[in-house]
């Protein structure tokens, strides 16, 4: 038989655990006034659990999770099937892991606001494929299904919504799998046991079904479901042009199982309660009621209400193995709900901070609890770390439960030995979770029963070695004054001085100093290679030294390329850090970057080539107000290039009257290229080979393209015979435009993507 005390603890953990809640000043509805009251009504009502199936971070429908948080007081988690690590940031060039690493911490801060749970299932990206035997080689359905499982097992979903494949627009490829993967899932669950799920439905605007009153005002916050989500998708800064563009429309529903559907509503008929709850279920519903209906907030009343229906809950809860899981589920969320309930009605309020956000193996870090509102007088107040179980220790002591002393900092040592998640790079790619919380709870016993509480409080850390070094340059090319840039972080308590240097049989760089005399402290540095010679061409890999010790690696690449260093470059448009002026930088050429503003003759005098940036009309649309002074810079003799564009934007490019675009996912890394070996943008100063074109990354064009007009094809799809590379004379001058993926072959430093580029600034 389980102790008084022990089975307290029991029940406080598993009440608590019905559900990750998000950090509360980072949520869109306060934890505490007449906005919580009102809200947790709303989840004493609403025991539902929906589940969003989303291809990568930015593609899950956060106005119906809105919805269904708020409105219906779901719990609501989203699992991302990849990490979107071949996509682009609407803000800088990104590596793909660190590209990875930005978008899981936008998903994991935008869920939270909606009080929700992010969740990573980290399967490998695609940009595109060509069939669905080439997603299957990435998503095999053993793994794909593995993981859908565990997330269906683990969460207990309801509803499973599946959002679009805004990445493979128009086409069914991706979606088709997933769908397929998920019914699976849910079968297989099903058939052990362990969870029957209610009801699984896809997005799909196209079709009729089920749509969302997302535009119903919310009681307390005054704001539709629409904006309480476009708040949450404001924390998507490196998709906010995409995003935009993705989500225009209310979203629609078509429900996929089960196949005999008959409702009004996508939730119709959810939650269902078993007949052993009902009785419960129905007080719970008075007591939301009262509290709602009581103009002055009756607080004894509804106390006694809340504590009597607690201890109802607690005593179902002593023979918790004799429910379903799903009435397991529902008792544990209500246990949650109405300690929560009781805390608001207390006015309790809890003021803390700790003194770390990343730490290391056997370290201390500082819990100040500054202030404890809503404790009544007399009783004693507790307490209580849970992690002490798993290896903490509280105050050098074994206890896991001590006396409370507000204004005291308590502290907590870290076990020996933690599973690193930080850099996010290296570590943190690979978890489910971007961070789990460390829970502390404050147990206030008073001799008013009613005026007892339980208080969870979250803390959220990291973990990383003492000395985290990141390579922010992976690959690089082998060559006189290259940069290699790295990041240090010192995370121990302790001072760090070393020299840093790379020293091969190939390349060095001279030793650079570095001092992090304090936790936190961080240092950016730029190495600058030098190459011995001679050096035979191909991929070499250098250790980054500290101390002789290597501490991280890079690609160098060591191939040739000629081009003419006499023409004049300018770049406009685009995003920071741009991997167009690396590759320019690397072939040879430095370039004048401009922005949209400075556009003018003037700032275009003596220029040869102008190059319009990837994404430049998408990222910068007062671009399009500069086109006639492009115009003139072309008619004049000068070449501007285009580099792809988003299809809506090519034809509202005057110069390239004529070719239409449409956004293709069929130009994977795989597609055969032919090209035009008499043209000269492929014969000088490099003769382009087929190989130039081998051993691409993600994929080898965006957009299908039709022309209409007198334009060379320099370089086409050899599969289908669709233009790639199209170029034409206008007045003195030249237009090209390129639809080939070349941003993410020169961020991988490709010695074929540089040597066209050099060709196609050579033409004139």
């Amino acid at each position: 038989m389980i102790g008084c005390r022990l089975f307290f603890l029991v029940v406080l953990v598993l009440g608590f655990a019905a559900g990750i809640q998000a950090e509360p000043e980072s949520r869109v509805f306060p934890a505490v006034g007449d906005t919580a009251l009102y809200q947790l009504t709303r989840d004493l009502s609403g025991d539902v659990n929906v589940l969003c199936i989303a291809m990568q971070p930015g593609y899950e429908d956060l106005s119906a999770l809105a919805y269904f948080r708020l409105a219906k007081g779901a719990k609501i988690l989203t699992a991302y099937i990849t990490n979107g690590e071949s996509g682009e940031s609407d803000i800088q060039s990104e590596y793909p892991a660190m590209l990875a690493a930005v978008r899981r911490e936008e998903a994991a801060i935008a869920l939270a606001m909606l009080d929700g749970e992010a969740r990573f299932m980290n399967l490998p990206d695609m940009a595109s494929a060509s069939d669905s035997a080439a997603v299957r080689n990435l998503w095999h359905a053993d793994s794909l299904q593995m993981r859908l499982r565990q997330i269906i097992g683990e969460f207990k979903p309801d509803l499973i919504l599946i959002s679009p494949d805004f990445g493979f627009s128009g086409s069914p490829l991706r979606t088709e799998i997933v769908v397929h993967d998920v019914l699976e899932a849910v079968r297989q669950v099903s058939k052990h046991g362990t969870w029957n799920v209610d009801r699984v439905a896809l997005e799909s605007p196209l079709d009729k079904g089920f749509s969302l009153p997302i535009d119903e005002t919310h009681q307390e916050l005054k704001v539709t479901y629409r904006t309480i989500a476009g708040a949450a998708a404001a924390t998507y800064k490196s998709l906010a042009v995409q995003r935009a563009a993705w989500r225009t429309d209310v979203p629609v529903y078509r429900i996929l199982h089960p196949s005999t559907f008959v409702g009004v509503a996508l939730d119709t008929g959810l939650p269902g309660i078993s007949d052993r709850l009902r009785v419960l279920d129905t007080e719970l519903h008075k007591l939301s009621r009262s509290v709602l209906s009581s103009k002055n907030r009756n607080t004894d009343r509804n106390l006694r209400y809340v504590v009597s229906l607690l201890d109802s809950v607690d005593l179902k809860i002593t023979r918790i193995h004799q429910f379903s899981a799903t009435e397991r589920r529902t008792l544990l969320k209500w246990k949650a709900t109405l300690e929560g309930l009781r805390n608001v009605l207390l006015g309790v309020k809890v003021v803390f901070a700790v003194s770390d956000s990343i730490l290391t193996n056997a370290q201390v870090t500082f819990l100040d609890i500054s202030k404890v509102q809503g404790v009544s007088d007399g009783g004693t107040t507790e307490l209580f770390i849970p992690a002490v179980d798993a290896g903490w220790i509280l105050n050098e002591d074994v206890r896991r439960r001590v006396l409370l002393e507000p204004g005291e900092k308590y502290r907590l040592l870290t076990p020996s030995t933690l599973v690193y998640d930080y850099p996010r790079t290296e570590f943190g790619n690979f978890h489910q979770t971007i961070r789990k919380p460390t829970y502390f709870f404050i147990i206030h016993t008073a001799p008013d029963r009613l005026r007892s509480f339980i208080y969870r409080g979250s803390m959220y850390f990291s973990f990383s070695p003492k000395l985290s070094f990141e390579v922010l340059t992976p690959v690089v090319r082998a060559m006189d004054d290259e940069m290699v840039a790295v990041r240090l972080m010192n995370h121990s308590r302790d001072g760090v001085r070393d020299t840093i240097h790379i020293r091969d049989s190939v390349m060095f760089a001279p030793g650079r100093p570095f001092r992090l005399s304090h936790k936190g402290a961080t240092q950016v540095d730029t190495l600058r290679l030098k190459l011995h010679s001679p050096v035979p061409e191909g991929d070499h890999i250098s250790s980054i030294l500290i101390d002789e010790m290597p501490q991280g690696m890079f690609v160098a690449r060591i191939f040739s390329v000629l081009a003419d260093t006499l023409r004049s470059v300018a770049v406009i448009g685009g995003v920071e850090n741009s991997a167009t002026l690396d590759a320019l930088r690397r072939i040879g050429l430095r370039a004048r970057k401009l922005r949209p503003d400075d556009l003018s003759a003037r700032t275009l005098e003596g220029t040869d080539v102008l190059i319009l940036d990837r994404r430049s009309f998408a990222l910068h649309p007062r671009l399009k107000q500069s086109t006639r002074i492009v115009e003139r810079f072309v008619e004049r003799g000068g070449h501007l290039v285009v580099l792809a564009q988003e299809s809506a934007d090519v034809s509202s490019i005057p110069l390239l009257k004529g070719i239409r675009a449409q956004p293709s996912h069929r130009f994977d890394e795989t597609s055969p290229i032919a090209f035009d070996t008499t043209h000269p943008m492929l014969t000088k100063p490099n003769a382009i080979a087929a190989s130039d074109f081998d051993e691409w990354v993600f994929r080898k064009a965006y957009n299908t393209l039709s022309l209409g007009g007198d334009y060379e094809i320099p370089v086409r799809s050899a599969g289908s015979d669709e233009p790639l590379v199209v170029s034409r004379s206008v007045g003195k001058g030249r237009v090209t435009y390129v639809d080939l993926a070349l941003q993410p072959q020169w961020m991988n430093v490709h010695a074929g993507s540089l040597r066209l580029l050099a060709n196609i600034i050579s033409v004139r």
